[in-house]
Order: C-alpha cells, then structure tokens, then sequence
C-alpha cells in the first residue's frame, strides 16, 4: 500500500485485529494515530535539540581560526561569550562532549527493558521530563566541572530515539510501519541541526533587542529548550495512549480481555453461538491412535433384517 496525498490529513484504515493504522496521518494530529505519530517526532527532535543545546556554543572552539567573524557574527560572539565565561579549553569542550555521549549510550541501554516493563509512551515522557531539570539547571554553571556534570545527565535526552521508535511500531501495520518509523526518526534528528540557527538567534535578539548583556543572555537561551521539553512530556503522557488496544499493563485485579483472534469479528451479531455438537471421538482414550478412534466413530451400523444375506431375522 503506497503512499497517497489524501492519506496526509483523512483518518487511517485500520486493522481489525490489531487495530494499527495502515496510513500515516501526518497533517491530522487530531485522529489518535495521527497524534501519536506528531509527539514521537515531535518530542524526539525536542529532544535532540535540547541534547545539541551547547554544541553550538562550546564545540567550534577548534574551528573557529578557519572562521572570519564577518561571515557568522551573532555565533562567533556567542561562542567566544561563553568560553571566555566559564575559562575553558579545547581539551575541555572536547571532554564535555564526550560524557555527553557516554550518558546517552548507557540511557539507550535502559530505554529498550523500560519500554518493555512501562510501556514507550510513559519512557518517552520521563525522558523528556528528566531532561528539562539539567536543561533548567545550565544557566548556573561556572566552570568546567560544572560543564560536565550538566551535559552528563543533558545526555539523558538522546535516549529518547529508543521510546518513539518502539512507540511508532505499535500504532502501525507491517505495510507503514517503516515509512512511520523513517519519518519520525529522520524529523526527529532535524532537531541536532536547527539548535544550530536557534540558539544563536535567541542570544543575538537577547543581547540587540532587550539589551542584556553577554553573560546573561547565553544563559536565558536555555529557558526556550526548557519550555518545549515540558509542554511535550506532559501533552505526550496526558493526550496519547501507550497502545491501539489500551493500556501497556493492566493489573492483575482486572479481568484481561481474551485474545483477539477469539473475538467476532467488527459488525457481527453479539449473540451467542451454540456450542458444536460433542463427538463420540472424545470418548476414545488417546492411546488407541488417531486412525482408530476415527474407525471407531465412523463404523456403519449393521443392516436391517430384510438385507439380510440369508434373508431372515437375527436369532430365529
């Protein structure tokens, strides 16, 4: 099933068994698979931009010779802001990003058990809402250690490539899933590029508009990632579903639903079948074998007296 220009924005096909979409609503936020498709994107290039949110800032000290201040002025001043801020070096920008790393591997290892045990939905939102709390904290660091200690756990939020991927390929069929999964994730990576014309320009409108100074306005800039991270982690948990079928987990207390497969199928009359008439096979020990029981079951009864060969009755 190919992609369609009215598959954007109408409501999906459904499975009737699975109750996955066989369409991706892109441009219909307001149908549940629609939704869930726009926050798994949605959130993970949030997330990745604020992952990103100091690169810009820290990471072109190396580059910076090649630059002429001229060409990019607003980055090169913010940049230069920043290292003369906090007293870094390049080994120290370099250490930063390394640890920055090293967090979003280990968080990657957890996401994939969370997902199972939790459910994408609710991974993804504690993702999201565990990182804003380093995000918010950024403006206060002073020097280099605290560089590392915020990026360590800022590296909690590359993470979330894991939820929306597991998140995604429960809301989509076999014949979509990986269009929905290519768009999600590769919309979702924009967020490690647009961090790079984002951050420069609120700090450049900090500074020439509102008037305030270098030192301060770098460290304002982190309200913007922190904003966003929290209003998609709570819309994600408090709009969405974890699954087509309802909850990730349901309690033991509560009665599960049988197997789908057992239910009639959708616009089927909800009376009850008769059960199917008993044969004497299940009478039949099993250690008389198949071919037996069926011999058995199917021998014909014996012909009536006027059949008979010798033409009179049984036992005269």
């Amino acid at each position: 099933m190919g992609l369609r220009p009215s598959d954007l924005w109408r409501q999906p096909v459904l499975n009737p068994v699975t109750k996955k979409a066989r369409s991706v609503p892109v441009l219909n936020p307001v149908d549940r698979h629609g939704r869930v498709f726009f926050f798994s994107w949605l959130g993970f290039m949030l997330a990745f931009w604020a992952w990103y949110t100091f690169p810009p800032l820290v990471r072109c000290f190396q580059i910076l010779k090649r630059w002429q201040p001229a060409a990019d002025p607003f980055l090169f001043q913010l940049t230069v802001t920043i290292k003369k801020d906090l007293n870094l070096t390049s080994e120290q920008v370099g250490n930063s990003n390394i640890v920055s790393l090293v967090a979003t591997l280990g968080v990657r290892f957890l996401a994939g058990p969370l997902c199972d045990m939790f459910g994408p939905r609710r991974v993804f939102g504690g993702i999201l809402l565990a990182g804003s709390i380093p995000i918010g904290l950024a403006p206060l660091i002073k020097d280099a250690t605290g560089l590392y200690i915020i990026r360590l756990f800022i590296g909690i939020l590359g993470g979330s490539f894991v939820p929306c991927q597991v998140w995604c390929t429960g809301w989509f069929d076999k014949n979509i899933v990986g269009t929905a999964n290519a768009l999600a994730g590769g919309w979702g990576n924009a967020g490690g590029g647009i961090t790079y014309f984002i951050m420069p320009a609120v700090y450049d409108s900090l500074v020439h508009r509102w008037g305030h100074s270098a030192g301060e306005a770098w460290r304002i800039t982190f309200v913007v990632p922190l904003v966003c991270l929290i209003i998609c982690g709570l819309a994600l948990l408090f709009l969405c579903d974890d699954t087509p079928m309802g909850k990730w987990y349901v309690s033991p207390r509560v009665p599960v639903p049988p197997f789908p497969f057992t239910q009639d199928p959708p616009n089927s009359s909800s009376q009850e079948r008769p059960p199917p008439p008993r044969s004497d096979q299940s009478r039949i020990p099993r250690y008389l074998g198949h071919h037996r029981r069926r011999a058995r079951c199917h021998r014909r009864p014996p012909p009536p007296w006027h059949l008979h060969p010798d033409g009179q009755r049984l036992g005269h």
